[in-house]
């Protein structure tokens, strides 16, 4: 993915595109592209595959999963100092996903003082 518009439309596959295609962009991605960040906002490609359309959550964290496991960071923040799952928790998504689930890539990438956010401000996981 040479010019940015190319570099850019990585992201948008990963948000827009059916399930398969964003997977196949992600398994095709160089190192160099999934460590990338959008402009202006300095996304990564986590918040794009956060981001999914409501009603896609299993396929959300499909991708995010496959995402963290490239390599791709959890706890990196954009310009407005927010992180994927802040943006995740943010557009309902957490509250129609079990929280569990999210727990697990919070755990899996040990992010100290990260609190699940659902189990913030609703019940307890």
């Amino acid at each position: 993915m040479a010019g940015t518009t190319e570099k850019n439309a990585v992201f948008f596959e990963v948000r827009d595109a059916p399930y398969l295609k964003a997977e196949n962009s992600i398994m095709e991605a160089s190192a160099e592209e999934l460590a990338s960040c959008y402009e202006p906002m300095k996304q990564t490609l986590l918040f794009f595959a956060a981001a999914r359309p409501v009603g896609q959550d299993a396929q959300a964290l499909a991708l995010c999963t496959m995402l963290l496991d490239s390599g791709v960071p959890l706890n990196h923040a954009d310009v407005n100092g927010h992180t994927a799952l802040f943006y995740a928790a943010f557009k309902v998504r957490v509250k129609q996903m079990r929280c569990s689930q999210w727990a697990v890539l919070v755990r899996r990438d040990a992010v100290e003082g990260f609190t699940v956010p659902c189990c913030v401000s609703g019940p307890s996981c």
